[in-house]
Order: structure tokens, then C-alpha cells, then sequence
């Protein structure tokens, strides 16, 4: 795009999300602000829009990544300063990511905070706190330049609560399941199918044995496989809560297909020895979009764990999604920060401006293509993963069943509050307590009904 073309798109954008952002936040003069801009950059067309402005920028666990972006942003629009505020040693420290939450908070309310926020300092799915926060939809929706479907939009509208994009999300996560071939019942049980639910996949472990009896998978524990559960005890919306039997079974059960050995760290690249040694102790495996080269790339070795690869979905098919890397936008912004924000994110999804090499899904489809040419092409050149067949062959394979996952419905697997299922929330802490053997199953879901119906009161702000 010349120069002069993008000025002028970027000045649209900065006019026309003027009127939706007013509606949430104020702005001192916002007629006067938006006639200078628009008649200096008519005049000065070789100058950056948003010279003399600053973004900042608040992260937890992307410093590392942003500073790359943050440095080549500077430099292509010279006048510009990006500050990136990084609370990775703080939360190194102490591991306490509530306290910087709070901090956070504390100046949002004192409108202090920076304009663009990781979206793991900040709860936005708190009825409370999302006043904060910008809708991005009509951001979006402003820029001309903005096209549909160079993006899997489907993960912003999963995202989206109450038609309100707060998180915008530029990489995305869900699982697929691989099962142990050895298993042949098994096998045959779950080939060929779109998606799978894990509550399926649990009944399955629970009728097909085997001698000895193996573990459901690496690293699977009642911990980890609440997120896919959830809506069967938790309804925000409704004010509904239900940790009933169904509950207490639930726990109890899959506490005991837990290896008492769990592999926390176990996705390691896949030796033929590992493979053999992981067959005889787990019925599946899961992988996210980062394994995608061993089921999605052609390859001379056979192993168990190999064959069809099937999303975990919901029970309306929709793929259970969560989000990496996911940015909110303070409605205390003023209208420019607001799109300075929106240019970066977008310039950070441009392939010619990386730097490093993403390994989780991106939400914008020119920018998995590229992810994926360049992991393949680091695996091939460093001898991880061995390609079979031509490179171009094999990017178009895993291109096209990435691809087709990212265009599948989707449901987002985190649409509750930090206080509840969050790192320290009630589900969580309960659920220790449970693992630690300090608590009956009964007793937790006990806990967990008064609990959470106590959080719901206190967060209605309806």
C-alpha cells in the first residue's frame, strides 16, 4: 500500500471510531482533536498520524515478544514512542498474578493505566470491571482496510460476550486427540469422526479395559479437564449453579484415571522409543496447533499415536478454543490511542514484521501460513522433524487442516470470571484441596455450590 493511501485509511479510522469509543469514554474537546489531525495529515502526508503519541503497553507473559514489535514499529513511524510495561519478573517473584491485577486495576480506576493490557492482567469477563474495556468490534469495523476473511473470525465471535469483543485475540489454542493404536476397539471407536467431547472420550476409558489397565492421557487431571465441564455446573448468564452428583462422580472419576506419575512437561517432539514407552501407559494423546508436523506432514515413521486427529468439541460440535496471546483496550484512551492500539496489533500480525516464530494458531490466515513455512522449515534445517516429500507439499497440508479447524463453529473455553475459575479462583482452590486429599468429593461440591452462588450475587451488576 503507498504511503499516502495509508494515511489517509488511517485517518478514516481515527474519524470514524471517534463517535462509537465516545460512547464509553470521554475525551477532552474530541471535535477539536480530530480536526487537527485530519488537517495536518492532509498537509503532511509523509508524517506518522500518530506522531507525538505513546502506547502503552502492559504484559505479564509477552514482554519478550512485544519489545521486537514495540522497536520496529518506532522505527517505521519515527515520532512515536511504545512503552512496554513488562510485570514478568514480578510475577516470577512471587508467582502472585492476582496482586498485579489489582495494581492494574487500582489505576484504571484512577484513570492512570496504559492503553493497551495482556489480557491476563485484567479480568474483562468480570461484569464489574468490563466498563474499562473497548469493544474492538467497531474498531474494526471503521478500518477500511480491515477484511474478514483474512482473519478466523469465528474466534472473535466465540470470544465475543454479549456481542462485545473486550479480548482481541491474535493467537488461539484448542486440542485434538490421537489415540493409542495399540487399543484397536479404541481405534475403531473414534476414526473418522469431525470432533469428539471429552465427556465421550472419558465414557469410552470407562468401557473399553485393558490389562493392565493404562491412564487416560499424559497430562490429564481433574484440573485440567474442568475447563471442558464447565457449563454443566456453571451458567453466568442464567445465575445458574449445579455442583451436584453428576459433579461429585466426575471428580471422583477422573481423579482415579489420573497417572499418580502425571507428565506435566511431556510434549516433548515424539521418539519412536517415546511413542512405544508413552502406548503402554495412556489410551490417548493430545496435541495443540504447535504438534501440528506430526499428524499433518508426511513421515516415514509409524507409531502409535498416530492416524486420525480429532478436535475436541462441545456437544454441539463446536470447537472448544481458549486464547494465548489476547489484548484488552482502556476505554480511558483517547479515540487516537485507541487506533494507534488497533495499527499496532495489526502490525504486529503482518508476516514481514516478525521476528520469531509462533507455534500456536494466529487468528489471521496470511500470518498461519507463514508460521507454519517457517516451523517446518526450522524442524527441517535442524533435524527435529524430517520431511517426506516436498516442503511445499507439506505447508499446504498442515495449511490446509489448520485451516479447516480454524474455520470450524467454536466455543470459548474460558467465559467465566477470574474469581471463579481463575488462577486463584474458587474452582481452582477447591479442587486442590480436593486433589490434596483434604476434602471429600461431596464436601467440595458442597463448598463450591455455596461458593460460587455467593460470587454470583456479589458480581450481579445487572
Amino acid at each position: 500500500m503507498k504511503k499516502n493511501t495509508l494515511h489517509k485509511n488511517i485517518v478514516a479510522l481515527l474519524l470514524m471510531v471517534t463517535l462509537p469509543i465516545n460512547m464509553i469514554a470521554c475525551s477532552p474537546d474530541m471535535g477539536e482533536l480530530n480536526g487537527n489531525l485530519y488537517s495536518e495529515h492532509i498537509a503532511n502526508p509523509d508524517r506518522s498520524p500518530f506522531e507525538g503519541e505513546t502506547l502503552t503497553i502492559a504484559t505479564s507473559l509477552y514482554g519478550f515478544l512485544l519489545r521486537p514489535f514495540a522497536d520496529k514499529y518506532m522505527r517505521a513511524n519515527p515520532g512515536v514512542s511504545i512503552e512496554v510495561i513488562d510485570y514478568n519478573d514480578d510475577f516470577r517473584l512471587d508467582g502472585n498474578l492476582e496482586r498485579i491485577q489489582q495494581e492494574i486495576s487500582a489505576q484504571l480506576m484512577a484513570n492512570t493505566g496504559p492503553v493497551l493490557m495482556d489480557g491476563t492482567l485484567v479480568d474483562y469477563l468480570d461484569p464489574r470491571s468490563i466498563h474499562y474495556f473497548t469493544d474492538w468490534f467497531p474498531i474494526m469495523d471503521a478500518d477500511p482496510d480491515f477484511k474478514e476473511e483474512d482473519w478466523f473470525m469465528n474466534v472473535f465471535r466465540a470470544t465475543a460476550v454479549n456481542g462485545r469483543l473486550h479480548a482481541f485475540p491474535t493467537t488461539f489454542s484448542y486440542y485434538y486427540v490421537t489415540v493409542n493404536s495399540a487399543i484397536h476397539e479404541l481405534s475403531e471407536t473414534v476414526a473418522g469422526r469431525d470432533g469428539i467431547t471429552m465427556p465421550r472420550l472419558m465414557e469410552l476409558y470407562r468401557e473399553i479395559k485393558t490389562n493392565p489397565q493404562l491412564f487416560f492421557e499424559p497430562y490429564f487431571g481433574v484440573d485440567w479437564v474442568i475447563g471442558f465441564y464447565i457449563d454443566n455446573f456453571v451458567d453466568l448468564e442464567n445465575r445458574w449453579v449445579n455442583f451436584s452428583d453428576e459433579f461429585v462422580d466426575f471428580i471422583v472419576y477422573a481423579e482415579d484415571m489420573t497417572s499418580p506419575d502425571r507428565d506435566v512437561w511431556y510434549q516433548a517432539p515424539l521418539s519412536a522409543e517415546k511413542d512405544a514407552y508413552w502406548s503402554g501407559k495412556y489410551y490417548f494423546w493430545f496435541s495443540e496447533p504447535s504438534w501440528f508436523y506430526q499428524y499433518f506432514v508426511n513421515h516415514s515413521v509409524q507409531r502409535y499415536f498416530t492416524g486420525s486427529a480429532t478436535p475436541i468439541v462441545n456437544n454441539g460440535g463446536e470447537l472448544m478454543i481458549s486464547l494465548q496471546e489476547h489484548y484488552v483496550l482502556s476505554a480511558n484512551a483517547s479515540p487516537s490511542e485507541q487506533a494507534l492500539a488497533w495499527d499496532f496489533i495489526k502490525f504486529m500480525m503482518k508476516p514481514e514484521n516478525q521476528s520469531s516464530i509462533s507455534v500456536i494458531q494466529p487468528t489471521n490466515r496470511t500470518l498461519l501460513r507463514f508460521s507454519v513455512e517457517q516451523y517446518l522449515r526450522q524442524l527441517n534445517t535442524d533435524g527435529s522433524w524430517r520431511i517426506s516429500g516436498s516442503f511445499d507439499d507439506a505447508v499446504e497440508s498442515a495449511v490446509i487442516q489448520l485451516t479447516a479447524f480454524g474455520e470450524m463453529p467454536m466455543q470459548n473455553m474460558r467465559s467465566l470470571p477470574d474469581v471463579i475459575i481463575g488462577r486463584n479462583g474458587a474452582i481452582p482452590q477447591a479442587l486442590q484441596l480436593f486433589l490434596d486429599g483434604l476434602v471429600s468429593a461431596e464436601q467440595t461440591a458442597a463448598n463450591l455450590q455455596n461458593q460460587v452462588e455467593l460470587v454470583l450475587m456479589e458480581i450481579d451488576v445487572r
